[in-house]
């Protein structure tokens, strides 16, 4: 499958349903954090009990804020613009080298219509070389002139 022949729609649908079980799995993670940083029930109070409350506590919240983090991302590719794009720019699928991106929000790999994607943050520093350019541009990575095979 060529990238002409990815269908964006589906793929915008992958993607937030790819960032949906993440914050899924990591709100259950949350959950059982916050079910261990909650009192033991006991009368007696320990100094380990209070120090692995504390723990747990500050466990949560960092689940929690990489929970707040991963809700934000899945807004933003809800959000994201998939029409069709002649330069790289949000929602413009970019290949160059043996990958493909979805340029807007920054992703682990996922699958879409047999396929492997990762996506690129405008944030990310390798969105500065590639912002605005066409296929058939080129741009630096890692001390490699990189050319970009296609834009959709």
């Amino acid at each position: 499958m060529s990238t002409q022949d990815i269908d964006k729609e589906t793929l915008k649908a992958d993607l937030v349903k790819h960032l949906k079980e993440q914050a899924d799995a990591n709100s259950e993670a949350v959950a059982l954090e916050s079910h261990e940083a909650q009192a033991t029930g006991t009368d007696e109070v320990d100094v380990d009990d209070i120090s692995h409350e504390d723990e747990a506590g500050d466990l949560h919240a960092m689940y929690q804020e990489t929970d707040d983090r991963q809700q934000e991302l899945i807004t933003t590719a809800e959000n994201l613009d998939v029409s069709a794009k002649e330069t790289v720019e949000p929602g413009a699928v970019v290949s160059f080298g043996d990958e493909v991106y979805l340029v807007g929000v920054a992703v682990s790999e996922f699958e879409s219509q047999g396929r492997s994607f990762s996506g690129i943050s405008t944030d990310a520093p390798i969105y500065n070389g590639i912002s605005g350019k066409r296929a058939g541009d080129t741009f630096d990575l890692n001390d490699a002139t990189q050319t970009i095979t296609s834009v959709q």
